[in-house]
């Protein structure tokens, strides 16, 4: 696992996508830009998560994350993954 804000805090979302792919890495984000990406900018990625939590605790989008990631697993590569605090959708990439 690599965190963006220890090594890369001024990186471009660009350089971020490249570095993730490049070592065939999800991007997991609360950055709605990187879903643009994806689906508008078709720019290439392994897969993304977007977690879209609003101001809930901590606790429990931990919670949610951890289980949705342990529900679909390797499903999350090569898709566009949103996850809210009741539902999961995702979407393949390159459609």
């Amino acid at each position: 696992m690599r965190y963006a804000a220890e090594t890369n805090q001024q990186a471009p979302d660009e350089t971020l996508a490249e570095l993730a792919l490049a070592d065939d890495r999800l991007i997991v984000t609360q950055d709605f830009d990187f879903g643009e990406m994806a689906i508008r900018h078709r720019v290439a990625f392994h897969g993304v998560v977007l977690l879209a939590f609003g101001q809930a605790p901590v606790a429990e989008r931990v919670a949610r994350t951890l289980s949705v990631v342990g529900e679909l697993g390797d499903r999350l590569a090569g898709s566009l993954t949103v996850i809210d605090l009741k539902r999961h959708r995702q979407r393949l990439l390159g459609d």
